[in-house]
């Protein structure tokens, strides 16, 4: 029995996370350290798209995105193609690609804010329309 992969679209955010780990959440004109600080890749469907190429055994998977022509776009798709995430519908565009800050606590709330800054450019439909989605057995779309 021949087993054919699903190939799945995930549409959405890709970006860069600035994650600061703190003992505490600042009060209003407090300057504190972080005990840590995590750079990663980010974005909703950036995740998901990261997730299922790891499990590359079961689906093939690609992402329609943009990034920007900064250092940051270039280290989305590097993370991208390390986790087996096909980026040919990535659109790329000047300026900067979309991140996020995020301050996580580690106090007895574990709670985290996230401060999303958007890239310079989208998605353009142009681009998008150029995208063969009848040849994907499911798509994923971030909100």
């Amino acid at each position: 029995m021949v087993h054919i992969k699903p190939r799945i679209l995930c549409v959405g955010v890709a970006g860069i996370d600035y994650v600061a780990s703190v003992d505490h959440f600042p009060k209003p004109d407090e300057k504190m350290r972080s005990d840590s600080l995590l750079i990663d890749g980010g974005g909703n469907a950036a995740n998901t798209a990261c997730a299922i190429g790891r499990l590359n055994t079961y689906a093939e998977v690609a992402i329609a995105s943009s990034a920007g022509n900064d250092a940051n776009g270039d280290t989305i798709i590097k993370g991208l193609q390390k986790d087996d995430v096909d980026v040919r519908y990535v659109e790329r565009f000047e300026g900067t690609s979309p991140f996020t800050y995020v301050i996580s606590t580690n106090d007895a709330d574990n709670s985290r804010t996230c401060i999303h800054q958007r890239g310079n450019g989208c998605l353009t439909v142009n681009f998008a329309d150029k995208i063969p989605i009848d040849e994907f057995s499911a798509m994923h779309f971030d909100t």
